[in-house]
């Protein structure tokens, strides 16, 4: 099949491994690469790569897995047909800049829709001392590019010998990365409102475990106490992916001359940010109502996750989890529109 037959009937050749693979989630490491190598051979890199800081790319070379730390590399260059980076290099005939993706893998998810199959991908969160840690292993002067950093990604920059390697490593447990056939590509704006809502998805699919468990279990107080701690972790990673949405898609965020979008960056490592730090980014564009709203999820919180001393009950429980619950529709249908 020629270049130009992969893309245009993209989004049959995927289907088609979607169908050979039959599962909806890779979650093991053989398994991603036997599934990443199908995709590169039959597609030969022609698919679009959509990202939430809202770049993109056109196709991707090659990709790479370190087994023994679990992480995913994707190779980018312009070169199609040529899947592997030293092969590139050779063709190139000078030292070139490779841009890369790296993940610590989690999963892998496949979304079979009829006119729009697409892969989604995330990792564990890392932090920035970590990767660098990693990448000065392989060469002593790699470099943290700190005045790139965005909400998904840190970039850092390494020298492999034979090429320079701009490395954006995705260091969020968020879904991030969209992966769809060329023949489906539209706007970056609509890949990164699936990637929000998908997000949101899987916050739905968590939420509602914690109220079968309140509806069918009859919990003791420590019990409740750790429903109401999924609760709360649930609600910071809305959050988080909250304060991507105003910083990457809410164009009325973005074009307010006295709200600035970068305010919206965060400021440390992903794992160490909790609800109240969340909640202090987003109170500049919130009404009184949504601030009430907040401030009420953060004290229930408080309350039920920490040793208060406070009497516990299934109600509080139920109060804080419909709060959330209203509170991420509310957020859902905003990004719909």
């Amino acid at each position: 099949m020629d270049a130009m037959d992969i893309v245009k009937g993209g989004s049959k050749i995927i289907t088609k491994i979607f169908d050979d693979f039959g599962v909806t989630e890779i979650t093991d490491l053989p398994t991603l690469d036997k599934f990443l190598n199908r995709l590169l051979v039959d597609t030969k890199g022609l698919v679009i790569l959509d990202f939430l800081d809202s770049g993109n790319w056109d196709c991707f070379g090659s990709y790479s897995i370190d087994y023994e730390n679990e992480y995913l590399f994707f190779n980018w260059h312009h070169y199609t047909g040529i899947n592997d980076i030293n092969s590139f290099v050779r063709e190139a005939q000078y030292k070139p800049s490779i841009m890369t993706l790296m993940l610590h893998f989690k999963e892998l998810k496949i979304v079979k829709l009829k006119n729009f199959p697409f892969i989604t991908l995330r990792g564990y969160a890392l932090k920035e001392k970590e990767t660098l840690k990693y990448f000065k292993s392989i060469d002593a002067n790699a470099k943290y590019l700190k005045e790139d950093r965005a909400n998904f990604y840190n970039l850092f920059q390494i020298d492999r010998g034979n090429y320079i390697e701009d490395c954006y490593c995705h260091d969020t447990p968020i879904y991030s990365i969209l992966i769809i056939p060329k023949d489906t590509a539209g706007h970056a704006g609509l890949s990164m409102k699936i990637l929000f809502l998908y997000n949101y998805d899987n916050c739905k699919h968590r939420i509602q475990k914690v109220e079968q468990s309140l509806l069918t279990q009859n919990l003791g107080e420590d019990e409740l106490c750790e429903k109401a701690n999924s609760i709360r972790r649930i609600f910071e990673f809305v959050l988080k992916i909250e304060c991507c949405y105003h910083r990457q898609l809410n164009y009325e965020v973005i074009f307010n001359d006295e709200i600035d979008s970068s305010d919206f960056i965060f400021k440390d490592s992903y794992s160490d940010l909790v609800l109240g730090d969340l909640v202090n980014i987003l109170k500049k564009v919130k009404t009184d109502d949504e601030k009430h709203t907040l401030n009420k999820i953060i004290r229930l919180s408080n309350e039920l996750s920490h040793d208060s001393g406070k009497k516990v009950t299934k109600e509080k429980v139920e109060d804080l989890l419909s709060t959330m619950v209203n509170y991420t529709a509310a957020l859902t249908r905003l990004i719909k529109t």
